[in-house]
């Protein structure tokens, strides 16, 4: 999607579209809180309406699966103006208390920690990032097939249609499905495990390039 993006926007004939870097060593030190509940996270970037319209196509899916899972609850972490809305949009949620919007957290490593699935809905993202992140952290990761999103889960996670539906039933077998569930977070560690030396070795490629073409 970020390729996509520079090539209509740059006259640039060549050009290396990379992953950034990652803290693994802060968002895999998280404080777990020993919760009882199944718990899914969502950290996203309130100031944009795409954003937010990802976190209401999540609160959608989980209707049906709230009703089901007794002990399933669901958390958005992130500030900016849309906070006030989902707010709003909450107070006439049917499981509103089973949902908590936090607002922004300074130490999101520690929600990272105490959740056991991370799903992200974005309509807006050519890289996000914070699916790294939550690699990095070792959970299983769902992430909606929407601009680049899928590019940052790669093959660490279940890409699913960016629709209530879609999203639902990718969240449901997340939730009765121990050894996928457990899969998925293997992988993510071990993507993460060598991620940061990845994305290093492709600068130093773009750089022999550029001295010496």
């Amino acid at each position: 999607a970020a390729s996509e993006i520079f090539r209509e926007r740059y006259p640039v004939s060549q050009y290396s579209v990379m992953g950034r870097p990652v803290d693994t060593d802060r968002y895999g030190a998280g404080r777990t809180s020993g919760r009882e509940t199944f718990d899914l996270l969502t950290v996203t970037n309130l100031r944009y309406e795409e954003k937010y319209d990802g976190v209401l196509t999540v609160l959608r899916a989980l209707r049906p699966l709230f009703e089901a899972h007794p002990t399933l609850r669901y958390r958005v972490a992130g500030g900016g103006e849309y906070l006030a809305a989902l707010r709003e949009y909450l107070s006439d949620y049917e499981y509103a208390d089973r949902v908590t919007a936090l607002g922004f957290v300074s130490a999101v490593e520690d929600e990272f920690a105490s959740a056991n699935g991370f799903v992200y809905v974005s309509f807006l993202d050519s890289y996000g990032t914070v699916v790294l992140e939550a690699q990095a952290a070792g959970l299983p990761v769902i992430g909606g097939d929407v601009m680049g999103v899928p590019d940052a889960v790669g093959d660490a996670g279940d890409i699913c249609p960016p629709t209530s539906d879609g999203v639902r039933n990718t969240i449901e077998r997340l939730l009765i499905d121990d050894d996928h569930r457990e899969s998925l977070a293997a992988q993510s560690r071990r993507k993460m495990a060598t991620y940061n030396q990845e994305r290093a070795a492709d600068h130093v490629d773009v750089w022999e390039h550029v001295l010496d073409p």
